[in-house]
């Protein structure tokens, strides 16, 4: 068997399972040869142009996960390509084969395999994040309860479009809340956690009843404590209530969880308490 049926019945066998990578034999291609074109980016018309040539190709792979076209020439092959990959060696034709292996044969597979290892990671951290501020700021609050949920991308289509593309949101639905962390697929570790922190903390003001609005005092306290990216201004009356959370936390006589509800309970008895010590 010569080097190129060699080629091609090795790319067949590892490429068996992806339903898009396609080989074609001795196939007429356009090829560019315009010289700065791995320098600018181009948007024309292949045909039309006059750095547009058609060659013929031994061999053409097309890998449809990315778009990506391969052209192949073989040893003692008529076809002369002028942009494309010349084997005429085993040393050769492994290394190709290799580079198919590593980097786009099973590619999809390995990325679902990282998202999912991501998610996995980021639900450890929400987990890990709600224990902590149940200890510190929520005592009665069961810690071990977490509805939270992550996507891809945006749920909706038209979140997309907003300018301010949502990265997260807590809903109240009845008596079931849920957090909701969205662009999973595309924003970095470190930006999703900080989500994470900010929508739990929503969350967990409203199950104990406490202001939980982004432009609440407390909201505020606890985003500047935990590092989670308040930013709707608060009004004067919040802003009051904000310094005097941070007079009760600066004087350290009392628990974080004292200061939160005595900042955020939303019943009558703490809310009268509150007013006269602003």
């Amino acid at each position: 068997m010569n080097i190129k049926e060699t080629f091609i019945k090795n790319l067949e066998f590892i490429s068996r399972h992806e339903e898009d990578f396609k080989i074609v034999r001795d196939k007429v291609v356009n090829v560019c040869k315009n010289p700065k074109i791995e320098e600018e980016y181009c948007d024309g018309i292949c045909q039309k142009c006059i750095h547009n040539s058609r060659e013929k190709v031994d061999l053409l792979v097309i890998d449809s996960y990315d778009g990506s076209e391969h052209h192949y020439r073989f040893k003692g092959s008529k076809n002369n390509i002028n942009n494309g990959t010349n084997i005429t060696t085993q040393k050769a034709m492994y290394r190709e084969l290799k580079y198919f292996d590593d980097n786009l044969i099973g590619q999809e597979a390995k990325e679902d395999l990282e998202y999912y290892e991501k998610i996995k990671e980021l639900n450890e951290y929400a987990n890990e994040f709600f224990k902590k501020i149940c200890k510190d700021c929520f005592i009665n609050l069961n810690s071990s309860i977490l509805p939270i949920r992550f996507h891809m991308f945006a749920i909706n289509f038209k979140d997309i479009l907003k300018e301010d593309q949502l990265g997260g949101q807590f809903l109240q639905q009845g008596n079931q809340n849920v957090v909701d962390i969205y662009h999973c697929y595309n924003r970095n570790i470190e930006e999703i956690q900080s989500t994470i922190r900010h929508e739990i903390l929503h969350y967990s003001l409203s199950m104990k009843n406490y202001d939980c609005g982004d432009e609440s005092a407390v909201f505020w306290a606890l985003c500047k404590i935990y590092d989670a990216g308040a930013y709707k201004e608060m009004n004067n009356e919040q802003q009051k209530i904000y310094d005097l959370f941070w007079k009760y936390k600066n004087e350290e006589k009392h628990e974080l969880n004292f200061i939160v509800r005595l900042a955020g309970s939303l019943d009558k008895e703490t809310v009268e308490l509150r007013n006269k010590l602003i």
